[in-house]
């Protein structure tokens, strides 16, 4: 049970790290990790602005035939065939599940949401393409972003695209 749970820190971790730097430059910001916890899963604070504000990292799969392959716990090494739509019910079925999960959360200030797009398959483009079929639901995050990888380049995730 440990080793799942030093995963999806690890995997949190990963995803902070990437989601800062582009999240300051697209804001003009200066965040920092203050702390990484549980609900939120970080803490984030701008020393310049004296601001700080939480930050929950969820992940997308396609399914979770996907995460296994990903994650390492299958041998499979081809998936079949994935349609984009697929992929947006999950992350709407992502976002309402987060949505009514964070009056849950243990912290006064602005929370934030971080969606990072693990499917290799599928890019910046597709999402900004689809824009219109992702559900936002009413919650308390203050904002909402996605992290997807850009078709221009060959690193991972380097792009970020506000969705509320």
């Amino acid at each position: 049970m440990k080793s799942k749970i030093m995963e999806k820190r690890n995997l949190e971790k990963g995803a902070i790290k990437c989601f800062l730097p582009l999240y300051n430059e697209e804001k003009g910001t200066s965040f920092v990790v203050k702390s990484h916890s549980d609900k939120p899963d970080f803490i984030i604070c701008d020393a310049k602005k004296n601001f700080e504000m939480g930050v929950e990292i969820a992940h997308l799969y396609y399914d979770p035939k996907e995460a296994k392959m990903i994650l390492g716990r299958s041998k499979n090494n081809t998936h079949g065939l994935m349609i984009f739509n697929k992929l947006i019910d999950e992350l709407n079925q992502l976002l309402l599940n987060k949505s009514s999960d964070v009056k849950h959360y243990y912290y006064e200030s602005d929370i934030i949401l971080v969606v990072r797009v693990i499917s290799p398959i599928f890019s910046s483009d597709a999402f900004e393409m689809y824009k219109k079929d992702i559900k936002v639901p009413i919650s308390k995050f203050s904002e909402i972003w996605l992290l997807t990888r850009s078709p221009k380049s060959s690193g991972p995730w380097d792009t970020i695209q506000r969705i509320s």
